[in-house]
């Protein structure tokens, strides 16, 4: 096997060349990512076997973690669109936003901070696709741009995801640090909130013909009050709006009982109460329980027609999987491509390199903290991976530095942002569901990203002047 440096210098050919296949000649991500994962493999000189074997593990880890949730998602949000419930819940919000206020910027906040909220106890793509339907429809609703509204979504998913306690990788990075677990909620709630608003700045300022696509929500003159669906019969206002919730709030609801049950103080025991809820909070199983609440509660109204309510459930599913296939392969083929890359040399020797005994004081240490963490997710593509990948190198960092723990995790967190691109699955998940070209794509997602981690890390050093 070639040495660590190579390795990094084929990785940017390779990306390179992926960016010029896709952007330029508009070639399949699917084939691009696939070619990528294979040919870096064997130019890298890993054994023929083991190239086919990362990129199957890859890829059957990602679908086995994420893909079954995310599939069971789309046919519940598939039946709530089908059922009017999506339709009434977002004329309600748009209504209730827009009676406050006219600006676009309001309702884009609002996607921002749904996102935030659902990042804490969500893993990121499972996370995206829970109320994915729901702010579609919201944006739709309003004078908003769907793809503004969307990107706002995900920068607020994106932003709490890596900082804001007790998700998985600051909760991971905060126990490879031995860090409060008080105060490294508090420096990474500033730091995350920090980063939404800098995300939210760069999304906004884009120009609106690469980053808004053209309005299809009501007219402007439209009333949204307690109205009825003519197809549907299903209420829209503030009263009719609790049932169509049901589905969408439950599979949430599961995961933060499921968050706080695992709270190092185990608030709810260790025994049957516990696995059960263990058992609940299963991203699987809760999107499986709010399916079953869909199918409860708008059976009837998905029926169209003379057709059956089998046929019309069965014509939900098969709807559902056709939108969500092409999203969960090649979301899955980029987690196939960061499996090679980590069977390689390429993180071991980023690792060795690190001048951990020769740090200059506690900002040079958080610095390390931040661009280990950004090598390593722009590397092979997951942030997660990245925190726990840069948490272990930078633990072992000296105590003599007197590196703050909490401080050094929010600095991993923000490193972690910077930057999605190609071989992160949340960019193609984003890129597929909007229909935006790579260009595009690297001029907002991509930039925002950058931007996020970036000040991120400024907000860490600033809180490094009054916290030692």
């Amino acid at each position: 096997m070639i040495s660590g440096a190579v390795a990094l210098l084929w990785l940017a050919i390779i990306l390179a060349f992926a960016y010029v296949l896709v952007g330029l000649f508009g070639t399949s991500p699917l084939l691009t990512l696939l070619g990528c994962a294979l040919v870096y493999g064997l130019c890298i000189g890993l054994p023929q076997d083991a190239v086919v074997l990362g990129v199957m593990d890859g890829f059957g880890g990602w679908l086995g973690t994420f893909g079954l949730a995310i599939a069971i998602t789309a046919v519940t949000a598939t039946i709530l669109q089908k059922s009017g419930a999506l339709a009434a819940i977002g004329q309600w919000a748009t209504g209730k936003v827009q009676a406050k206020s006219t600006q676009r910027g309001h309702l884009t906040r609002l996607a921002a901070l749904l996102g935030f909220a659902i990042a804490v106890p969500s893993p990121g793509e499972f996370g995206y696709f829970l109320f994915l339907p729901l702010v579609e429809d919201i944006a739709d609703a309003s004078s908003v741009g769907r793809t503004r509204f969307v990107l706002a979504y995900a920068a607020g998913i994106f932003a709490a995801g890596s900082l804001v306690m007790p998700t998985v990788a600051a909760l991971s990075s905060a126990r490879a640090f031995a860090a409060s677990l008080g105060q490294t909620l508090f420096v990474g709630l500033i730091a995350a909130i920090v980063a939404l608003v800098s995300g939210l700045w760069w999304i906004s300022r884009k120009n609106p013909s690469a980053v808004v696509q053209k309005d299809v929500g009501m007219d402007k003159n439209s009333q949204v009050g307690v109205q009825t669906d003519g197809q549907t019969g299903i209420q829209t206002g503030a009263s009719a709006i609790r049932r169509p919730l049901i589905p969408i709030v439950l599979p949430f609801a599961l995961l933060v009982l499921k968050m706080i049950a695992d709270l190092p103080f185990r608030p709810f025991g260790s025994g049957w109460v516990y696995a059960w809820i263990e058992f609940c909070g299963h991203p699987m199983l809760a999107a499986c329980l709010g399916l079953a609440f869909a199918l409860l509660l708008f059976r009837k109204q998905i029926v169209e027609g003379k057709a059956s309510s089998s046929a019309a459930i069965a014509g939900c599913v098969e709807e559902a999987i056709v939108r969500a296939t092409p999203i969960l392969i090649v979301a899955a083929l980029a987690a196939s491509f960061s499996q090679v890359v980590k069977a390689g040399p390429l993180v071991d020797f980023i690792g060795r390199i690190v001048p951990t005994t020769s740090i200059a004081g506690r900002f040079g240490a958080l610095f390390l903290c931040f661009v280990l963490a950004a090598m390593f997710k722009s590397i092979q593509g997951s942030s997660l991976i990245a925190v726990v990948l840069a948490s272990g190198v930078m633990a072992a960092v000296p105590p003599a530095v007197k590196l703050n723990p909490s401080l050094a995790v929010a600095a991993v967190g923000a490193g972690s942002l910077v930057a999605s691109h190609i071989n992160d699955p949340l960019y193609w998940i984003l890129q597929k569901s909007l229909g935006l070209s790579t260009k595009d794509m690297v001029r907002s997602w991509t930039a925002a990203t950058a931007i996020q981690g970036t000040s991120a890390f400024l907000a860490v050093c600033v809180m490094a002047l009054f916290i030692h």
